[in-house]
């Protein structure tokens, strides 16, 4: 839901978010350095959830990497579901918002993703409110999906072939 890396998910800290943004430090993510993720009002629903669940300083209450992918491979058996890893959902989730409309900078962007040394030294902007947008139509389409009911063609398939 918001394009972060699993480790990033997994280390994140019970009073991390402030309002409607969440703050990964530096020692938290693989680029090392340390940035905001805009969330939507639904995806703060989902941390308030795993806030009453956890029992200790991390929302995601201590789990690991290997607990993520038992979990992932006994969803992926119930369900019937195509092999998938955590990092196959950064990759829906980049190739999806591109085809909503939001630029390639700005979904790099939302990935945490550098630009490249000359951009990175010339241009400091973080393009919150642009990711704060594309978050925005990425967490409803997902909502919808999860509502079936409400919504006819979801569009979210982890076996596309642009995986």
């Amino acid at each position: 839901m918001t394009g972060v890396r699993s480790g990033e998910l997994l280390k994140a800290k019970i009073g991390s978010i402030n309002g409607n943004d969440w703050y990964i430090p530096k020692n938290n993510t693989k680029t090392k350095t340390g940035w905001t993720v805009p969330l939507s009002d639904y995806v703060l629903s989902l941390f308030d959830e795993l806030e009453k669940c956890s029992d200790n300083e991390y929302y995601m209450n201590g789990l690991s990497h290997g607990t993520m992918n038992a979990t992932i491979v006994r969803l992926r058996k119930k369900y019937n579901l195509p092999y998938f890893k955590p990092h196959t959902l950064r990759k829906v989730f980049r190739t999806h918002i591109e085809f909503m409309g939001v630029p390639s900078r700005v979904a790099e962007k939302c990935l945490n993703h550098s630009l490249g040394k000359i951009e990175a030294t010339y241009n400091k902007g973080k393009m919150l409110e642009n990711r704060r947008e594309a978050l925005n139509k990425w967490s409803a389409k997902v909502e919808r999906a999860l509502q079936p009911e409400n919504n006819v063609e979801v569009g979210l398939n982890l076996g596309s072939p642009f995986l």
